[in-house]
């Protein structure tokens, strides 16, 4: 159910226009950056786009600029966690690490109890903020470390928002859900729900 579910939002993803991509792309990141819960944090973790990801170069630099403490997303793939590591510079500070995916130069870690705000990734979302990753599990291991209170805010395309994702015992669903046409508060939905 996940794989297919998986397959037909990652050909979804594959069938935008490079064009596409940064038009809606456009919209996702001035969403973020005008958030109260963004601007509010001082210490953020935002995922670098790999294929035909929600871009997030601009949210890298404004935060830079903003002089927030920034960390990006380096995967271990020994043990399947992810570690924050610290930037400076966007983006003379990374290089191809795992998969391709750019990845700090040199380890400088931030704890995960120091994050304010986590942009994620993924492959299919639901509107209660049920997640489906790419099945490898970084995340799942690693959001229980940060703290209850840190906000966890998914960058999707409108083509990745599903009906329902059955989620796992141990998954942790997202705060918002960012699109191009829209902000899920999946708190709300599962509220309400």
């Amino acid at each position: 159910m996940k794989q297919s579910l998986r397959q037909s939002a990652l050909q979804g993803r594959s069938a935008l226009t490079s064009e596409e991509i940064e038009g809606k792309s456009r919209f996702i990141v001035d969403r973020l950056l005008a958030m109260p819960a963004y601007a509010a944090a001082s210490t953020v973790m935002i995922y670098v786009d790999f294929r035909q990801e929600v871009l997030t170069g601009e949210i890298l630099s404004q935060s830079l600029r903003l002089g927030k403490t920034v960390a990006v997303p380096i995967c271990q793939p020994a043990t399947r966690h992810l570690i924050a590591g610290r930037i400076d510079r966007y983006p003379d500070d990374l290089r191809r690490g795992t998969w391709g995916i750019m990845e700090p130069v040199s380890m400088k870690p931030v704890p995960p109890a120091a994050i304010d705000l986590v942009v994620i990734p993924g492959v299919a979302f639901d509107r209660l903020g049920n997640r489906l990753g790419y099945g490898a599990g970084y995340y799942d291991r690693f959001l229980p470390s940060l703290r209850a209170d840190a906000q966890k805010i998914a960058l999707a395309f409108d083509l990745q928002i599903v009906k329902e994702i059955h989620p796992d015992d141990h998954d942790i669903p997202m705060d918002q859900i960012i699109t191009e046409s829209q902000v899920i508060d999946c708190r709300e939905e599962r509220a309400h729900g």
